[in-house]
């Protein structure tokens, strides 16, 4: 009997880390081309690897973006994709404590679903006529000030973005609750000029938690805040602070499968402009879930829209995470 208690203990730890991973939120990132670029927090995990376990995931997002303005003096054209493939490995330190280590590689080109959103828009009546006036899957991200271009991107490139050290510790983790708090640092190894960095360093804080509410519902969210430093791409129009905010709900009514619904939303990152692409705070809704894909393997799969003040973010994105499972 002695012996069957551990045994047991053991096997509803194992599953309360199992739910704990599979219902953790998704890792969504403002993709605007012109945003994206700085430390503004996003999703972190609020449960922590153990003592000396190293964990590592692969995320690969999508994101078709169409949009342009004039406004007083300053212009911008938004039209491309742009691909992100993003290499994370943390470690468990003990007494609550983990680091992290972001690496992206970033992609900006044509692409190939703009057929595909205009058949959707078709679909649902949303006007396209705007997207059908200019070549499919062309690339063209542009910024005008003052009749003088200031940043443009009109042929494919990749290149290393910016990488991202994490460090966070344990605040709470009840079984029905649990609650983390993480610092950022942002290196500027990307280039602003290709639009894959803002040529600065930014660090952020954010406070992340979770809490069970009934058998198969979890409320998830975060709050950040980060200093800027200041940047290559447009420095004088740059805001020093950014807020970011996230609110989502997983329901798991089965063992290996949680659906998720998500809104990320952060302040606006320029001023003195007039421009909603880069002048307005943006929100973005997130509808997918995770499946367990392996004993310990956790796909997270997402479709990412523009939503209030849509044009300060992507049209659409497509969003794959492989994870393993905390053990």
């Amino acid at each position: 009997m002695r012996k069957t208690i551990p045994i047991v203990a053991s096997l509803f730890a194992a599953a309360a880390g199992a739910d704990g991973a599979l219902n953790e939120g998704l890792n969504i990132t403002n993709r605007n081309p012109f945003l994206g670029l700085y430390g503004v927090s996003s999703q972190q995990p609020s449960v922590m690897p153990s003592d000396g376990a190293y964990h590592g995931d692969v995320q690969v997002e999508i994101y078709n973006s169409f949009t342009g303005d004039d406004g007083d003096g300053d212009s911008i054209f938004i039209d491309g994709e742009s691909t992100y493939a993003t290499f994370n490995l943390r470690r468990g330190f003990g007494n609550g404590w983990a680091g992290g280590l972001e690496i992206p590689v970033v992609h900006h080109d044509g692409g190939f679903l703009d057929g595909i959103v205009e058949d959707w828009h078709d679909l649902v009546g949303l006007d396209a006529s705007s997207r059908e006036s200019f070549p499919r899957d062309q690339l063209a991200y542009r910024y005008l000030r003052g009749g003088t271009t200031r940043a443009e991107v009109d042929e494919s490139l990749t290149g290393i973005g910016d990488v991202r050290m994490h460090l966070g510790k344990r605040l709470l983790q009840d079984g029905e609750r649990t609650a983390s708090a993480w610092l950022q640092l942002k290196l500027p190894t990307g280039e602003a000029e290709d639009l894959t960095g803002s040529g600065a360093v930014d660090v952020a804080a954010r406070i992340q938690g979770s809490t069970r509410a009934g058998r198969y519902t979890t409320f998830y969210g975060g709050v950040g805040v980060a200093y800027l430093g200041e940047g290559d791409l447009l420095p004088e129009m740059q805001e020093d602070w950014a807020g970011s905010l996230t609110l989502g709900l997983s329901w798991q009514r089965w063992s290996k499968v949680a659906l998720k619904l998500q809104v990320d939303a952060q302040s606006a990152l320029y001023d003195d402009t007039t421009l909603r692409q880069i002048g307005d705070t943006a929100a973005q809704l997130s509808i997918g879930g995770s499946f367990f894909v392996g004993k310990r393997t956790i796909l997270d799969v997402a479709v990412v829209e523009n939503e209030w003040k849509g044009a300060a973010s992507p049209d659409v994105g497509f969003h794959f995470r492989l994870r393993r499972v905390i053990e």
